[in-house]
């Protein structure tokens, strides 16, 4: 398990996704190459919306931990910011748009992705799960 806290900085992006690729390929060495980029951009994904929605574009306590087995790889992010007011299921935003794709990569990149309120914390939960690429490859 790899355990961080950051406060959604640029530079700390950057540190996170070094982080998490050195966790996340030789512990979850079923993941194609693709699919571990697409979990990092997953997940930087959210520390950015953590950043523009929760904390309003200022920086505040982000805890990323990082669980692979040779299984799954469970990726938890807890904030303290405001509550999430939009839904996980919006779709794609219009064509032009500028905004409101992070969501969309999120789920695309993850098996599993929920979210919930609890103890005025906001609970981010992402999963890859294994026997999922087993099936698909088989």
């Amino acid at each position: 398990m790899a355990r961080y806290r950051i406060s959604g900085s640029p530079d700390e992006l950057a540190e996170i996704d070094a982080a998490l690729k050195q966790v996340i390929e030789p512990g979850a060495f079923w993941l194609t190459p693709d699919e571990r980029m697409a979990a990092r951009l997953g997940l930087h994904e959210l520390i950015v919306n953590v950043t523009r929605h929760a904390y309003l574009d200022c920086e505040g306590a982000i805890y990323v931990e990082v669980y692979v087995t040779p299984e799954a790889v469970a990726i938890n992010v807890v904030d303290d910011g405001a509550p999430w007011a939009a839904s996980l299921n919006r779709g794609l935003p219009a064509p032009l748009a500028t905004s409101g794709y992070g969501i969309p990569i999120i789920l695309a990149a993850y098996d599993d992705a929920r979210y919930c309120r609890s103890a005025k914390r906001n609970h981010w939960s992402l999963r890859l799960y294994r026997s999922r690429r087993d099936a698909v490859r088989a």
